[in-house]
C-alpha cells in the first residue's frame, strides 16, 4: 500500500532528525563542559594578574628593584594567557550558541513530521475503514445476487 509506504518514510527520516538533534544535544554538552573549564581558566588568570599587579606595585615601592622587569614580562604572559582564553571562550559561546539554534531548527523540523505522520496514520486508518466496509458492501451485494438466484 502507497501510503504505509510514506509512512515509513515519515518513520525513517523522524527517526534520523531525533539522531540528529540526540549527537548535537551531546555536542552541545560537550561544548559547555568546554566553556566552563575555560571560565575557570580565566577566573584563574584573572587572579593571578591581580596579584602580579599587586607584587609589581609593592616592588615599585620598595628601595630595591632589581626583578621588577622580570615581574611584568611574567605579568605581560599571564595576560596574554587570560586574553587567549577570553577569545577561545567568545569562540565557543558563538559555537553553543549556533549549536542551540540548529538544535531548535530540528525540534520544528521533527514536530511538523510528526504531524504529517499522524496526518497520514488517520488517513491510512480511514482507507483501512473504508476497504473493510467496501468489502462488507461486496460481500452483502454477492449475498443479494445469491439469493435472486
Amino acid at each position: 500500500m502507497i501510503g504505509e509506504k510514506r509512512l515509513q518514510r515519515i518513520k525513517d527520516i523522524q527517526r534520523l532528525k531525533f539522531r540528529q538533534r540526540d549527537m548535537k544535544v551531546y555536542e552541545l554538552r560537550l561544548l559547555t563542559q568546554e566553556i566552563t573549564v575555560l571560565s575557570e581558566k580565566i577566573q584563574h588568570y584573572s587572579d593571578s594578574y591581580q596579584q602580579g599587579v599587586s607584587n609589581i606595585n609593592k616592588l615599585r615601592s620598595s628601595p630595591d628593584r632589581q626583578a621588577i622587569e622580570i615581574f611584568e614580562n611574567s605579568i605581560d604572559h599571564i595576560m596574554n594567557k587570560w586574553m587567549d582564553a577570553f577569545r577561545e571562550s567568545r569562540q565557543l559561546e558563538k559555537k553553543r550558541d549556533s549549536l542551540v539554534l540548529s538544535i531548535q531548527v530540528l525540534e520544528k523540523q521533527i514536530a511538523v513530521i510528526e504531524e504529517n505522520r499522524s496526518s497520514l496514520e488517520i488517513e491510512n486508518k480511514k482507507i483501512i475503514i473504508n476497504r473493510s466496509f467496501d468489502d462488507e458492501l461486496i460481500k452483502l451485494a454477492a449475498r443479494d445476487i445469491d439469493k435472486c438466484k
